[in-house]
């Protein structure tokens, strides 16, 4: 997870994006990026195709990270 740290916004969409490319579950990846995201502030960083391809991944996946999911909606909202 530390090595996560190190990831731009962009690098960890790319990850869980690959990963749902290949249909490729990894539930601890897939955690552990999902926590790394729920980070103090690392959401602000998304641009808006950051927050879409990493909301796509996971529900391509089927995995529900209501955390998340939430965090991406006030993301969203935000002025």
């Amino acid at each position: 997870r530390r090595f996560l740290k190190e990831f731009t916004p962009q690098g960890l969409a790319n990850v869980v994006w690959a990963y749902a490319k290949l249909n490729f579950q990894s539930p601890a990846l897939l955690d552990a990026v999902a926590q790394e995201a729920l980070r103090e502030g690392r959401l602000d960083g998304y641009n808006a195709q950051e927050v879409a391809n990493t909301v796509w991944a996971y529900a391509y996946l089927n995995r529900r990270e209501p955390l998340l999911m939430e965090a991406v909606a006030r993301r969203c909202l935000q002025p």
